[in-house]
């Protein structure tokens, strides 16, 4: 990643945004002429490179240890964690339906971090959403809205992978054992019912 200036476009609240790419900022300027000269400095940059997975193959070790370094930041979902899965989970129903351009960016650069003009030319921002590798539509606006955006994937042995994963599940308590037999309609074929006996293990 080249560490120079970056453009930061002025954009309106309600008005439609400029062509970004990957690390380019904006400033949302305030539809009221009267308080701009109060606005306090704020600009959001989105991210230079994302890494979209896989899950329990290091993704964790990778952020902190690019979390070291000054110019970079983590952008974080709305519970805190950092982790965006912005295009999985976060993006709002209604833009889900109706992807419009503007209105993804928009809502999207409200999960970014606010800088300053000073801080916008030298931090870089990244993402780390380690479920975007399995989800083809995710990759698909990450390509259609920042077209430049440089992905990071990591791999690893699929059965350490997996024993990994469900021990992380287990952690979190989020299996459970039927005490007795359960059925199930299966969205898949129409009346199709999965029936699941007494004992079967199921992830909540």
């Amino acid at each position: 990643i080249r560490l120079s200036s970056r453009p930061v476009y002025t954009v309106n609240q309600t008005g439609p945004y400029p062509a970004l790419h990957a690390g380019h900022c904006i400033e949302v300027e305030s539809q009221y002429s009267y308080l701009r000269p109060f606005r306090r400095d704020k600009v959001t940059c989105y991210p230079s490179f994302a890494i979209i997975g896989a899950m329990k193959c290091g993704t964790g070790e990778l952020m902190k240890w690019l979390e070291l370094h000054p110019f970079l930041r983590v952008i974080s979902g709305s519970t805190g964690k950092r982790e965006s899965h912005f295009f999985t989970r976060e993006m709002s129903i209604e833009l889900r339906q109706n992807p419009r351009r503007s209105d993804v960016l928009r809502e999207y650069g409200e999960h970014l971090p606010a800088l300053t003009t000073l801080e916008a030319s030298q931090i870089y921002t990244f993402e780390k959403s380690p479920d975007y590798l399995r989800n083809t539509k995710a990759l698909e606006m990450l390509q259609n809205y920042l077209p430049s955006l440089r992905v990071v994937a990591i791999l690893r042995n699929p059965i350490y992978r997996a024993l990994s994963e469900f021990s992380h599940h287990c952690r979190h308590r989020r299996y459970i054992r039927l005490l007795e037999r359960v059925e199930i309609s299966s969205k898949g074929s129409k009346g199709s019912v999965i029936t699941y006996p007494k004992g079967s293990v199921l992830r909540i």
